[in-house]
């Protein structure tokens, strides 16, 4: 299990692609003891006494009927559950992402979208650590303890506008949800079986996926060429790797070399890859590639990666238009703090 909307510094190599992007700190090291204390173990990792052991109540961000939805619902790149920890309790014990925000050794993690339970305290939480120059964003209590500000943390300057830009994408799509016109999207870290499935039959289905670079030994860290065999011939197509390690998903182009595949690669660079941008709905005809049984979407033109769920503007608008007057039809009474 992992800790919601919490990043906090690695404290140990980490395993496959992520060492490219994830260097060890020091901040890390002051994270996972914090984190040993708070849950009764000893520094060496071993549990603590009898005496200073404690209780912890799990909780789920996204509100389902079933373990096993909440399970579906919450799971990171690797299939690993995400939850809340309460410490004590929650009835009377502390949120222990909550803690370690406020504590300083994690920004708000938002890359993935926002708390649909503590939003509100996390903001608060994130802002008096950096008030307080607690944890990764007391730089300068690092530097007069001889590290250089790259030893100890990441550049926070440049992660967050991109984590908080991703987030804006991941609520317009969470809203367009609840207005009803993004329901029929499958999202890979939560539908795989679902989009097995609609391979296995070849429907037309639209998916959100998440271009960010992935792999720094293929082209813009998430397609690469291929050759295959075709009507005995040899062809070139491309590969775009958009799910992830637990939950795969590919993008597919027949022809490589065709200039309609220019155009998708293009796009694909300009607005998702190297922008920061990274999510996109995909629409098109679902299969599967046999040898790894993995769902894809074939793309041959490049209008079939959008920023919307739906291709037609008229229902966005009236679904927008009806949620807005919604809102303004809730009478509010301005008072005083």
């Amino acid at each position: 299990m992992r800790l919601a909307y919490v990043d906090t510094e690695e404290c140990q190599p980490p395993k496959g692609m992520s060492k490219f992007y994830k260097p060890i700190t020091y901040g890390g090291k002051e994270a996972a003891e914090f984190l040993k204390l708070h849950l009764g173990f000893l520094h060496d990792g071993r549990p603590a006494p009898e005496s200073a052991q404690t209780s912890v109540d799990v909780e789920f961000d996204a509100v389902e009927d079933t373990i096993v939805g909440c399970r579906r619902h919450n799971q990171d790149n690797y299939g690993r559950v995400l939850a809340y920890l309460h410490v004590g309790g929650k009835a009377f014990g502390e949120n222990l992402s909550l803690a370690i925000v406020r504590a300083g050794f994690s920004p708000y993690h938002v890359k993935y979208g926002r708390s649909r339970l503590y939003h509100a305290d996390f903001l608060e939480a994130e802002r008096t650590a950096m008030a307080e120059d607690r944890g990764v964003w007391g730089l300068a209590n690092a530097v007069e303890g001889f590290f250089y500000p790259g030893d100890y943390t990441r550049d926070y300057s440049r992660l967050l506008p991109w984590w908080w830009m991703r987030e804006e994408i991941v609520q317009d799509f969470r809203r367009w949800e609840a207005e009803g016109v993004a329901r029929h999207v499958f999202v890979p870290r939560v539908h795989k079986d679902q989009l097995i499935a609609a391979a296995n039959d070849r429907k037309s289905i639209t998916v959100f996926v998440d271009l960010q670079p992935k792999n720094p030994y293929v082209d813009l860290g998430i397609m690469r060429d291929v050759e295959y065999i075709a009507a005995g011939q040899t062809k070139v197509g491309t590969v775009i790797y958009a799910g992830t390690k637990a939950h795969p998903f590919n993008l597919w182009i027949d022809n490589a070399r065709s200039s309609e595949a220019a155009k998708i690669k293009t796009l694909i660079e300009r607005r998702y890859s190297r922008t920061g941008r990274n999510y996109a709905y995909v629409h098109g005809k679902a299969f599967t590639y046999h040898k790894k049984g993995i769902p894809q979407i074939q793309v041959d033109f490049a209008d079939q990666i959008t920023d919307t769920p739906n291709k037609d503007p008229l229902k966005l608008h009236h679904s927008g238009e009806a949620y807005h007057l919604a809102a303004a039809s809730v009478k509010v009474k301005r008072v005083a703090a």
